[in-house]
């Protein structure tokens, strides 16, 4: 082939095929980037990965498993990026839930959705958390756990 093409490099396929499994090759590539800004907090592509696996491990020790639903009910901020991240580690599915919503809206939501977990602002917050018919009530996790989580192994 001749032209100004010719010597263009062709690109490859990555092999990445989940969200982590780009975060953990990002991570490993330029560990000291920042990924995450909230106001004066900071976390580099490093620490979000480590501490996502952290969050990961936590939800597995309240019986969270792949296609199970984590519920999140927190503003955005870093502890909602990482029980995202930490719940597509598992293989679960995370869901949002507009911290604004009433409880009409949020127990609508759960009884649908039938969340192992929910993350909430304070575990007052989550106190009175309806069992979706017919199954328990999820777990309610607070900031708090998620922000003081150790942090994991991503690998």
């Amino acid at each position: 082939m001749t032209g100004p093409t010719a010597d263009l490099p062709v690109p490859q396929p990555r092999r990445e095929r989940t969200v982590i499994d780009v975060l953990d090759r990002v991570a490993a590539g330029h560990p000291d980037l920042e990924a995450y800004v909230d106001g004066p907090s900071r976390l580099t592509y490093s620490d979000l990965a480590a501490r996502s696996a952290g969050v990961a491990a936590l939800l597995r020790e309240r019986g969270v498993g792949p296609g199970d639903v984590v519920a999140i009910r927190l503003p955005t901020s870093i502890e909602y990026a990482l029980v995202y991240l930490g719940a597509l580690r598992l293989g679960a599915i995370a869901t949002g839930i507009n911290p604004r919503l009433g409880r009409r809206e949020v127990d609508g939501i759960l009884a649908r959705s039938r969340p192992a977990v929910m993350v909430v602002v304070s575990a007052e917050a989550g106190a009175g958390v309806a069992a979706a018919e017919p199954g328990p009530a999820p777990a309610v996790l607070d900031r708090l756990d998620v922000a003081t989580a150790p942090v994991g192994d991503p690998c």
